[in-house]
């Protein structure tokens, strides 16, 4: 059965209140035992199959959620686009034994934040936790081409894009969240937010990583220097 944790006293500042949701126990106590060592982190509850972990998930109330990709059949996708239509503001890292271009894809899609295999260091995946936001997605460079290769690339041309919308389609392309290129590029969020869904509707995308590599193969974005 899926296992919550006490309340206790709260701590000092801000911090993530994370859901393991995970068919492995080992992996689970593993990731909640380092969790409960951070300070801006804590693990509020572990679950060890579908069911107990949307139960956790109505009981913890969690900021965001760690999903085995072995918990259902579709990779936990499906789990994971429930969970964010029931809150759209959480944070999903789906972790896997096994790579799937197929599933990075789909997680794209329902709105994940990152994709990281079980053998990643520690490091990587609190490094995930910590950084993830909702809109963007973190996964390895290598399953990032791969989950990309099979994308249509629509006729756009560069001349086709306004100045602004190359540099936010650039930025896009270097890794920027849209709370970064608001900030560098002196724009209201709702105004950068209002970007990023034209550019995607131009590059007929249905997320950023899409955009991004749609833009690769057309030639859009600029060299690094």
């Amino acid at each position: 059965m899926a296992e919550l944790q006490p309340r206790g006293l709260p701590r000092q500042g801000r911090y993530g209140r994370v859901l393991v949701i995970d068919t492995h126990r080992l992996f689970a106590e593993l990731l909640s035992a380092v969790l409960h060592t951070q300070s801006d982190l804590e693990c509020v509850g572990r679950a060890f199959s579908e069911s107990e972990g949307r139960q956790a998930f109505l009981a913890t109330a969690p900021d965001i959620v760690v999903i085995d990709t072995e918990l259902v059949a579709d990779g936990g996708v499906s789990l994971a686009a429930d969970l964010l239509g029931r809150r759209p503001d959480i944070r999903i890292i789906m972790v896997a034994d096994v790579a799937r271009a197929d599933v990075l894809r789909a997680a794209a899609r329902v709105g994940v934040c990152a994709y990281l295999l079980k053998a990643s260091p520690l490091e990587d995946i609190l490094d995930a936790i910590r950084s993830s936001r909702v809109g963007t997605l973190i996964a390895p460079a290598q399953l990032v081409v791969a989950a990309t290769e099979e994308l249509v690339v629509v006729d756009v041309d560069a001349a086709d894009l306004t100045p602004r919308q190359h540099e936010v389609l650039n930025l896009l392309g270097e890794g920027f969240a849209v709370q970064q290129i608001s900030r560098r590029l002196g724009l209201s969020i709702h105004t950068t937010r209002g970007y990023v869904k034209t550019l995607l509707a131009r590059l007929d995308a249905h997320s950023q990583l899409e955009a991004v590599a749609i833009a690769k193969r057309r030639g859009l974005l600029r060299s690094a220097s």
